[in-house]
C-alpha cells in the first residue's frame, strides 16, 4: 500500500477525509483550506506588526498560502542569523533559517499552517517578535 513518510498535516488530513468519505470533494476542501491558511498568515503578520516588527513586504508572501519569509532586521549579523534562529526556537516556535531558503540571514521561513488556530498563529507571531526584540536590543 501507499505510505506517507513526509506528508504535511494538510495532506494527511485531506487523505484521511478522502478515505473516510467516498463523497469527499477534494477541490472544495483545498479551496477552503487555502482561504483559511492565507487568512491565518495575514493575521499572524498583523500580530508581528502589533508586536513591533516592521511590516512585511508583499513579495515575501508566497501565493501558496501558509508559508512566508519573515524579515527581522538586525543592526548587525555576525553569525549569519543563527542567534536569531536559536532565540526563536527557545521561544517554542519552529522556523527555518532564511539562508536555507535562498533568503538573507535576517529572514526566517514560517509555516503558519502548522498553527491549529488563528490564536495559535498570533501566539507564535508574538513569540517570534519577542525573540527578535531580544536579539535586536541585545
Amino acid at each position: 500500500g501507499a505510505r506517507f513518510t513526509c506528508a504535511s498535516t494538510l495532506a494527511q488530513s485531506a487523505f484521511a477525509n478522502l478515505v473516510g468519505d467516498d463523497m469527499c470533494d477534494l477541490r472544495a476542501y483545498f479551496e477552503d483550506a487555502a482561504i483559511t491558511l492565507k487568512s491565518r498568515r495575514d493575521i499572524a503578520h498583523a500580530a508581528l506588526v502589533d508586536a513591533g516588527v516592521p511590516p512585511q513586504p508583499e513579495h515575501l508572501y508566497p501565493h501558496a498560502g501558509p508559508l512566508s519569509l519573515v524579515h527581522l532586521p538586525l543592526p548587525q549579523d555576525a553569525d549569519g542569523g543563527i542567534a536569531l534562529w536559536r532565540a526563536i526556537l527557545r521561544k517554542g516556535v519552529a522556523v527555518v533559517p532564511g539562508t536555507t531558503c535562498g533568503a538573507p540571514s535576517d529572514h526566517v521561513r514560517v509555516c503558519w499552517g502548522c498553527a491549529a488556530s488563528d490564536a495559535d498563529a498570533v501566539d507564535a507571531a508574538s513569540r517570534i517578535a519577542a525573540a527578535w526584540l531580544e536579539c535586536k536590543c541585545g
